[in-house]
């Protein structure tokens, strides 16, 4: 079927960014180069991926049923990935209570995935006082999360709030990452502001927040008195929604728009089975593994796709 695969190029581009990111591209060739991608411009594509899923949620987000299949699919994706992982994550996790942590947030890329549904569900709710509490709930939430992360890479704060800031799973989660950027997409949808921009401004809206996470990842390189993973950028507030509305506006029609979102699908959810599981990031530099793992997460995925049970169940 002919439809606008714009939207699909752009997720199977953001899943290799998501390979990019968990390979470490470019450190054995320049630690700042990998910085400014890993923990940079990388780092733009789980929130678009999250936005593209607020949108096309809003289309059915009124109806009952329509709505209980999408908490089912979502859930049964988080069930039967986590499954799959289990080997991975029980021997990283060396006590119950760390298992139940992953459990409870999602094991590595697997954040994204429970923190769609549980973002989903309070949307769902967030809803029922009308946009605009949506859309200041949403930017309270998403301006705190960027607080706990910096509060966190400067050690702004001390003793168990310190340590709480530190992990990943005090503002890498539903409520301060996934919600707002969901809620984003679907406030797009609800009131067709994908209307009100042209392509040149939607460009220039791009090109403003990309320089802006790039100028954002780079002092925190420079100044931080640590550098780790950094996911909750103020800068994404603004690249991300451009870069989905600047997508928008582009339309390239094709046959295989479906076939090309599961095959994101696919590579998002099986990389690291492949990229740690297998060893190949051991076996090779940074950058090779990050390349042999792409080449072969895309045929991976894409014999998932061609085969209907798996990708009914996987993707």
């Amino acid at each position: 079927m002919i439809r606008n695969i714009a939207l699909d190029r752009l997720k199977l581009i953001l899943a290799l960014m998501v390979v990019g990111i968990h390979g470490q591209v470019f450190i054995d060739v320049s630690p700042v180069s990998s910085w400014l991608t890993v923990n940079g411009l990388f780092r733009i594509a789980v929130p678009i991926f999250l936005l593209i899923n607020g949108y096309f949620l809003a289309a059915i987000i009124d109806d009952p049923e329509a709505r209980r299949r999408w908490f089912v699919r979502i859930l049964s994706l988080y069930v039967i990935w986590m499954a799959i992982y289990a080997p991975m994550w029980m021997s990283q996790a060396g006590s119950m209570g760390k298992a139940v942590y992953f459990v409870a947030i999602g094991w590595l890329h697997l954040w994204y995935v429970i923190g769609l549904l549980c973002a989903g569900l309070l949307l769902v709710l967030t809803r029922r006082w009308g946009s605009r509490f949506v859309a200041v709930s949403a930017l309270f939430l998403f301006l705190v999360g960027v607080a706990i992360q910096y509060a966190g890479i400067y050690d702004l704060v001390g003793g168990l709030a310190g340590t709480v800031a530190d992990k990943f799973g005090a503002h890498r989660n539903f409520l301060f990452l996934a919600y707002p950027l969901l809620a984003c997409g679907y406030l797009i949808r609800r009131h067709d502001w994908d209307g009100l921009i042209n392509m040149q401004q939607a460009i220039w809206l791009t090109a403003c927040g990309l320089v802006l996470l790039l100028v954002e990842s780079g002092l925190i390189y420079w100044t931080a008195p640590e550098t780790a993973a950094v996911d909750n950028y103020i800068s994404v507030g603004l690249a991300a929604p451009a870069i989905f509305l600047m997508a928008k506006q582009i339309k390239i029609e094709g046959r295989f728009g479906k076939e090309t979102s599961l095959l994101a699908n696919g590579i998002y959810f099986i990389h690291p089975l492949l990229l740690v599981g297998m060893g190949i990031n051991d076996a090779m530099t940074a950058t090779a593994a990050t390349v042999v793992t792409i080449a072969l997460s895309t045929v991976v995925a894409w014999g998932m796709v061609k085969l209907s049970v798996i990708r009914k169940w996987l993707l």
